[in-house]
């Protein structure tokens, strides 16, 4: 998402009346304007970041919840929401996405209707509602990731039955919950009507919306990546992407994008297990060589990644969990910092519970830390999972803060409890 964070730092020193004042932004869409009339002033000031969580939380077997979290750059909870509590089935919460009016917009399925439709929310940042919309077909769906433009606007991709297969179904709602229905409302399907499942979708620091997955063209499941103006207009050229059947995003296929609007993509290479493979391109498609794509084979087990971001200095920050028995018995959190390069800068492994930790939410603040959000086995119920949050300084070293260090959280109150998704302010 671009223009997203209004993190601005102001430097302003007067040795007298009328001294200088400098100003260093880290938003270039939002700039800062400011005189000094005082002697002898020294001011900084910065706006802290509000961290939003998404959790899928399972008080009782058979029930799956949404809850939603604000917490403080410091972890602490400033705010809870639940929805669809007491309801039996699968509800299962996709994403959070910040918007630039400091609401926050939460995405996901709800069975209440008694089908799994799409539900989209908006609430203030105090926690309060704002709108719900809602939206399906006979035979169910399933979402999968939304991102929001500097206007407001909010962009979702999830499934869309056709009555055989599932296509990709792409939404846009404006910042008062109006649907634009004449550019989106696209449901796109691959060319022999087979199973189509949508994984991604990132709206780029230029001003694009790609959305990822895999389709079938007949020829067995294939990575997929297409890219569409803010109106709905599709950029054929370069685009419309497929990566052969070994890369096919059936597990996950996130993006990010830069500065200079090059995208970077987090999926999976399949050559008899799951290897990272992360993968960039510029904005007219070329894809880079050099160290890129950059791949990761742990131990030659089943090794995912699933979620990735680009931070203030460019850094490239992903996220997923390995599995260095090559066993599926144990996996671990892994956490990468990449250069624009494909550097390898650092990483962090995490094992905080006895048999599988998954982390799928990352984001990076205004000052290079990075956010990791996931879940974890505790000792005894590898079946159980708790909700755990990581906060990693800019040189990958775990914050000694009890709220970040990424304790299970209820330890054993839940059937299964992730954090699926976080988004910063």
């Amino acid at each position: 998402m671009f223009c997203r964070r209004g993190f601005a730092f102001i430097l302003c020193a007067c040795l007298g009346i009328g001294g200088a004042c400098s100003s260093f932004d880290q938003d270039p869409c939002d700039p800062v304007d400011i005189s000094c009339s005082l002697p002898g002033l020294l001011l900084y000031i910065y706006n802290v970041p509000s961290i939003y969580v998404g959790a899928t939380i399972s008080p009782s077997l058979g029930q799956a919840n949404w809850q939603v979290r604000r917490l403080d750059p410091d972890g602490a909870l400033v705010w809870e929401r639940s929805f669809y509590e007491g309801v039996v089935g699968s509800n299962p919460i996709t994403a959070v996405s910040a918007a630039p009016d400091g609401g926050v917009f939460v995405y996901g399925i709800s069975d209440l209707s008694g089908g799994g439709d799409h539900y989209l929310r908006k609430l203030t940042g105090a926690g309060v509602d704002i709108f719900e919309r809602t939206w399906g077909q006979p035979g169910g769906e399933s979402g999968a990731s939304m991102d929001v433009d500097a206007a407001g606007n909010a962009y979702i991709v999830g499934t869309f039955n056709n009555g055989a297969n599932d296509d990709w179904w792409l939404k846009k709602f404006d910042a008062n919950g109006v649907e634009d229905a004449s550019g989106w409302n696209k449901v796109l399907n691959g060319a022999a009507n087979l199973t189509d499942t949508p994984r991604g979708l990132h709206v780029s620091t230029d001003g694009f919306v790609y959305v990822s997955g895999s389709m079938d063209d007949g020829a067995g499941l294939e990575g997929a990546i297409r890219k569409y103006a803010l109106d709905g207009t599709e950029i054929i050229a370069g685009w419309n992407k497929r990566f052969g059947t070994n890369s096919n995003c059936s597990i996950a296929c996130a993006m990010a994008s830069d500065a200079a609007g090059n995208l970077y993509v987090a999926a999976n290479l399949n050559v008899g297990n799951n290897n990272w493979y992360i993968r960039k391109f510029a904005p007219d498609g070329t894809e880079f060589g050099g160290r890129w794509p950059f791949q990761l084979d742990q131990a030659g087990g089943n090794d995912v990644a699933f979620s990735v971001r680009v931070g203030p200095t460019q850094e490239i920050i992903v996220s997923g969990w390995i599995d260095p028995l090559a066993t599926g018995t144990q996996l671990e959190g892994l956490f990468l910092r990449l250069s624009v390069d494909g550097e390898e800068l650092w990483r962090y492994r995490t094992n905080l519970g006895s048999e599988t930790d998954n982390y799928v939410g990352v984001d990076v603040d205004a000052f290079g830390r990075s956010y990791f959000a996931g879940a974890v086995s505790f000792t005894g119920a590898p079946t159980n999972f708790d909700r755990s949050l990581l906060r990693l300084d800019s040189a990958g070293r775990l914050d000694s803060n009890a709220n970040w260090q990424g304790a299970p959280q209820d330890a054993g109150f839940g059937q299964s409890d992730f954090y699926i998704t976080l988004d910063i302010q």
